[in-house]
């Protein structure tokens, strides 16, 4: 299970986009193999095991590393060791804006 099963990165130039994911196998244990983005210009992933007392599985936060304006699309690839779903897919959507005037204004005060 991978929850949410898009990610959605949406955030103003000059900040910090993250968003992190929990994966956990449903009734067959897994182990993550590899990952990776499939194009990765625009994208950064770190892989952890999940710390929560009794959560078997891992989280993977996905951060945005575009600094300008735009829109892209990316695809995670998660590979894993299980014979019944050997490679998961994790489609990102990121969206960057310019920060509202009335915004830049008041921080460069």
């Amino acid at each position: 299970m991978i929850q949410p099963a898009i990610v959605s990165l949406r955030g103003y130039t000059g900040g910090t986009i993250k968003r992190t994911i929990a994966i956990r196998p449903l009734k067959n244990p897994f182990k993550i193999t590899d990952i990776k983005a499939k194009d990765g210009r625009f994208i950064k992933v770190d892989l952890k095991d999940d710390p929560t007392p009794g959560k078997d599985g891992y989280l993977l936060t996905v951060e945005n590393t575009k600094r300008d304006r735009g829109s892209y699309q990316d695809t995670i690839i998660v590979k894993t060791d299980s014979k019944l779903k050997p490679e998961l897919s994790l489609p990102v959507y990121g969206f960057v804006r310019n920060r509202p005037a009335s915004t830049q204004k008041s921080k460069a005060k």
